[in-house]
């Protein structure tokens, strides 16, 4: 008995992961490419976001997965995880930060520690429009991309300028897709089914749109973890700052009644706050008791 999956054969999967510092403007590339508008009101991405779509350039249709990460420092530790199977790594800086572009040079390492010297990286200059606050020339980045053997685009997400040229250079580089040229100024096509068309009474859902409603339903429960994940990272933190207040209290008392204590090392409860944290080795309620046993002498 055929199957509903074999009916129809689906477009090959790319996932697409968008890194870079933070305010470099990844998740306005990526609204403005699906969406075709620039929202001044975003707020900072909290650790992965994804959306997916199936996309037709010529006479090839393929379903991109892309990827937004966040560029706080906090979510570092989150990426290698999600560009270990990336098709494609997508690294952002803003051309009126000369940081963010040279922090380029660690986020294109990173990618290559995970996937190799072959991984495919595409090097985006975004902001393009602010011509006065530029301080990255397109020569440099021109440069930089040579350097490191990647694709490089300049855009500008808040006009639009270059965002689809982005997209089909990147479409353009992917398994398959050889026979596609680059250059050509014809737009990549969403294949999506439009929402509207499925309220129709007693319509049968398409498998089209099944799979574009499980996809909608996974980036959901994406955005639902990484929520999760980040509260989880604000709540040691505040565990961190409490345990360390509470040391200090104790410190003081100890201080008032003219002795010291043993140096005091707060609990690792994340391995987040970087390699300088000094490792746990002080048990506090021993300390305690001394620091009473004394003070009774």
């Amino acid at each position: 008995m055929e199957t509903l999956s074999s009916t129809k054969q689906q477009p090959p999967k790319h996932k697409l992961v968008f890194l870079g510092d933070q305010s470099v403007g990844k998740t306005s590339i990526i609204t403005r490419f699906l969406y075709d508008k620039f929202d001044t009101t975003y707020q900072a991405t909290i650790g992965i976001d994804f959306v997916s779509k199936t996309m037709s350039i010529e006479d090839k249709i393929l379903r991109l997965q892309l990827w937004d990460t966040a560029g706080h420092e906090r979510f570092r530790s989150l990426i290698p995880c999600y560009t270990r199977d990336s098709t494609v790594a997508v690294i952002v800086y803003d051309v009126t930060s000369w940081q963010s572009f040279m922090n380029t040079a660690n986020w294109i390492e990173q990618v290559r520690n995970e996937q190799g010297i072959d991984a495919i990286i595409v090097l985006v200059g975004n902001k393009a429009e602010l011509v006065d606050k530029r301080q990255v020339s397109t020569d440099e980045g021109d440069a930089k991309a040579k350097e490191y053997n990647t694709i490089f685009v300049e855009t500008d997400a808040k006009t639009g300028a270059n965002v689809k040229l982005l997209f089909r250079k990147i479409c353009c580089a992917l398994p398959g897709m050889e026979t596609i040229s680059s250059n050509k100024q014809e737009d990549v096509v969403d294949e999506n089914p439009k929402s509207s068309t499925n309220k129709g009474a007693g319509r049968k859902p398409s498998l089209e749109d099944i799979h574009a409603r499980q996809e909608e339903l996974t980036s959901q429960l994406t955005r639902i973890e990484n929520n999760i994940r980040a509260m989880g990272n604000d709540m040691r933190a505040i565990l961190y700052q409490f345990d360390w207040t509470q040391h200090n209290q104790e410190r003081f008392f100890a201080i008032q009644q003219g002795f010291e204590t043993t140096p005091y090392h707060p609990p690792n409860y994340s391995d987040t706050r970087g390699a300088d944290h000094p490792p746990q080795h002080y048990d506090r309620e021993a300390a305690l008791a001394e620091l009473q046993r004394q003070h009774r002498s």
